[in-house]
């Protein structure tokens, strides 16, 4: 455990590959619903969020492992913020 200077306890959590993984295939699945929803085909989006259009499809499929300047450039050719949102409830 960690305190900050506010004193708030922060505790260390170890991610294994698989929970980093399922967290990468719900974040492109998630980006492909709202895409969808929209009515854009991955080149348009491609295009607005001025990345390539197989990056955004890797992304998508959960096959690669998207930065922040990447994801905030898709929220935005979506209409989107980025934000940080509380887990669903299990």
């Amino acid at each position: 455990m960690i305190v900050n200077h506010l004193g708030s306890i922060f505790s260390f959590y170890s991610f294994d590959k698989e929970t980093v993984s399922k967290e990468r295939v719900r974040l492109g699945k998630r980006i492909r619903e709202l895409r969808e929803a929209k009515g854009m085909d991955a080149k348009h989006l491609a295009f607005y969020a001025d990345i390539d259009a197989a990056n955004l499809c890797r992304i998508e499929a959960g096959k690669y492992s998207v930065g922040l300047d990447i994801l905030t450039k898709i929220g935005y050719a979506l209409d989107m913020e980025i934000d940080f949102v509380e887990p669903k409830k299990q």
